[in-house]
């Protein structure tokens, strides 16, 4: 399928917009609303979405049980960020070319590419990502739910890493480097 940029699904009315202490424009709308966005964005990219799964507390939990082995969610590659999104912009080409240019890995300066990208790409309330974006805690937001450190994995004690992450492909990820 063909990725459309110019088009985002937007389900909810709501056409007030506000501005989070880290200065990013966001939709104000519920995280159920923004939940509902993202699913119709995903859905109508060609991605798949069980209709017994919804949003809760800050996490997706399902509406009834599900058989195993079922398919709970598949996102199109079109939906992802990825390097060709920061190399098709200008200030992701320009920030991984300076990037490039200082003393650290390939590995590092796409990161710093990809980092420059989605903090220009949030500001564009007609970005082709902004579905996901409107998923993102916000900065100064209310409760856990808006606090981005409870929700970043590096934030979190070994204990719970280790016993969310054993057997998966990051446990080996992570030995690999230390």
């Amino acid at each position: 399928f063909s990725r459309n940029r110019n088009a985002t699904t937007r389900t909810s009315g709501v056409s007030d917009w506000h501005v989070s202490v880290a200065g990013s424009p966001r939709k104000h709308m519920s995280r159920a609303d923004a939940y509902a966005d993202a699913r119709s964005w995903v859905q109508s990219n060609g991605g798949r979405v069980c209709p017994h799964l919804a949003y809760s507390n800050s996490s997706l939990v399902t509406t009834e049980d599900i058989a195993a082995e079922s398919l709970l969610l598949s996102i199109p590659l079109g939906c992802c960020v990825t390097q060709r999104d920061v190399l098709a912009s200008t200030v992701g080409r320009q920030a991984l070319r300076s990037a490039e240019s200082a003393p650290a890995s390939s590995t590092a300066a796409a990161d710093v590419g990809l980092a420059f990208f989605l903090a220009a790409d949030a500001f564009d309330e007609t970005s082709f990502f902004a579905p996901y974006y409107s998923l993102l805690p916000l900065l100064g937001g209310s409760g856990e739910e808006d606090d981005p450190r409870a929700l970043l994995p590096r934030s979190w004690p070994a204990a719970e890493l280790a016993s969310l992450l054993t057997g998966s492909a990051a446990t080996l990820v992570a030995a690999e480097a230390a």
